[in-house]
């Protein structure tokens, strides 16, 4: 019953436009940009927004994780220095 109802609607919408129904009104740039600004306005309310508390928490994550691998990257960074340093001593 489902598929009917489908095959029906989709029937209906696949009608061909005549040519003179082909062409579309051009909008001008402030109309466009009002039609932009109102579905950018529509799509935000449909965002699931994270909380307060998961945005704390995913920032201290990387905050964390930044800090762990600079000293990481600095301390290899230090290790090939001094062993440079040491080749080139010699």
């Amino acid at each position: 019953m489902n598929t009917e109802r489908n095959n029906k609607t989709a029937r209906q919408t696949s009608k061909p436009l005549s040519k003179a129904g082909s062409r579309k009104e051009k909008k001008s740039i402030g109309q466009r940009l009002a039609t932009y600004a109102i579905n950018v306005k529509n799509e935000l309310k449909r965002v699931s927004w994270p909380t307060r508390k998961a945005i704390i928490n995913s920032t201290a994550t990387v905050i964390i994780f930044v800090i762990v691998f600079a000293v990481y990257i600095g301390l290899w960074d230090y290790l090939f220095a001094y062993l440079m340093q040491s080749i080139v001593t010699r």
